[in-house]
Formats: structure tokens, sequence, C-alpha cells
């Protein structure tokens, strides 16, 4: 039972995460369609933009933390993988769907200085630097404690000779 509640504190935390970071996109994508000129409808999606970026680090440090700590409890290794996941996910979302969009509104309404998109390389390196945290982290912490269990054993074995 205990590691269904566990489990259940996780899901929910990433499922708040998850839903928040949908609703800030939404929000985002959502500058472009305003009645403003271009210009000021870009400016509103810049100020949204780096909201989207910030929701997301602030949600995989909690999953992150959270993660930590049922491992450190009850050895849970798959919630490493799921924050990694999610971070990649909504960094993909942020750094090349969002940035395509706003390039191409650019673009299509002569706004753009002669600028090129290299956000989308720099967002799946981001998610991929992200999801090798969170999975070594995990390996940091299962070493840590392999340690620690072969540190006592070999106490336990100096401490019962004679």
């Amino acid at each position: 039972m205990k590691n269904i509640k566990s489990h259940s504190i996780f899901l929910a935390l990433a499922l708040a995460g998850i839903l928040v970071l949908f609703i800030v996109i939404f929000l985002t994508k959502h500058q472009l369609s305003g009645d403003s000129s271009a210009k000021i409808n870009s400016e509103l999606f810049y100020l949204r933009y780096h909201d989207v970026t910030i929701a997301n680090i602030i949600i995989f440090v909690i999953l992150l933390f959270v993660s930590n700590i049922m491992f450190i409890r009850q050895r849970y290794w798959d919630t490493f993988i799921w924050t990694g996941i999610i971070f990649l996910i909504f960094t993909l979302i942020d750094w090349w769907w969002l940035s395509n969009i706003i390039f191409e509104y650019k673009t299509i309404n002569n706004l753009s200085e002669g600028e090129s998109n290299f956000y989308p390389i720099i967002g799946v390196l981001i998610g991929l630097l992200g999801l090798g945290i969170s999975i070594g982290n995990y390996y940091l912490l299962k070493q840590l404690f392999r340690e620690k269990e072969d540190k006592s054993a070999e106490t336990k074995i100096n401490s019962t000779k004679p």
C-alpha cells in the first residue's frame, strides 16, 4: 500500500505540472491570435514564452526532488525516467514547436530581420541534458546506496569474526 501512495503523490504532482505547462503553452500560443498589430502580438508572445521555460524548469526540479525522496525511502527508480521524459517533451514543445511558430509568424508578417531559427537544436540539447541529469541522478544515488550497503555488510562480517 505504501508504494501506491508514494506513486500517487508523484503522479498527482506530475499531472498537475503537465496541466500547468499545457495552460501556459496555450496562453503563449494564444498571444499570436490577438487583435493587435503583429509586432505587439509577437512582443506579448515573448512575455509568455519565457513563462513556459521557467515553469518547465520548476516542475522538473520539483519532480526530481520527489524522485530522490522516493528512491531514498523505497528505492523507486522509474520516477527518474518519467521526470526526464516529461522535461524532454515540454522542452521540445517549448524550444522546437513554439519557437518555430513565432519564427513563421514573424516571417509571414515581415518582422524577421534576417534571423535564423536555431532554437530547435538548442531545445533538443537542453531536453537531452535534462533527461541525462535525471538518469545520472538515479545512477549516482544507486551507487551511493550500493557503497553504503557494501560498507555495512563488511562491518557486519568484521564484527562477527573473533
